[in-house]
């Protein structure tokens, strides 16, 4: 193997290995300099025997009314309102509202008025055997909470499920 060869092969080699540890980061990144909110969840279906410990989650702002007219798969924001320490929504914008806002993607499409389902992209959660025990008592307490991450594009990821 040539001299220009092998430095191509360990330039690769040095790319591959950077690209995880660099994708985590970002990920790090945004967990820790996003705006923390907590939000009711409602759990689906608590385990799955084939996926592990997976919990299918649904919440208040999982279906609200549209402001304008909506397209199923068109980015929509809803702006959150603090009660407590809880956060909810009234309604669905198709623009970005001003103030804390949470973004996901229509599931329907619907005219201005309709309720309309969205997916803001943490609606799934992975748990540990230990972990899923806990989630399944706060499940069975009926107070399941959903701590999310909020960038100021409104994209959002689940920081921890809280029972309490």
């Amino acid at each position: 193997m040539s001299r220009r060869r092998r430095i191509a092969l360990a330039a690769v080699v040095c790319v591959q290995l950077a690209v995880p540890p660099a994708l985590a980061g970002l990920a790090e990144a945004d967990l820790a300099f996003g705006q923390e909110i907590r939000l009711r969840a409602r759990p689906v279906d608590p385990l799955d025997v084939f996926r592990g410990n997976y919990v299918v989650l649904t919440y208040d702002i999982s279906s609200l009314p549209v402001l304008g007219q909506v397209r199923r798969g068109d980015r929509v924001c809803a702006r959150l309102e603090q009660s407590g320490n809880e956060w909810s929504a009234r309604y669905i914008d198709p623009g970005m509202p001003s103030g804390t806002t949470i973004c996901g993607r229509a599931q329907d499409d619907a005219s201005p008025g309709d309720r309309v389902r969205v997916e803001y992209g943490i609606e799934t959660y992975f748990a540990n055997e230990e972990r899923a025990h806990e989630v399944a008592s706060a499940i069975a307490g009926g107070q399941l909470y959903v701590v999310v991450d909020l960038d100021e594009d409104g994209s959002a990821r689940i920081e921890k499920l809280d029972g309490g």
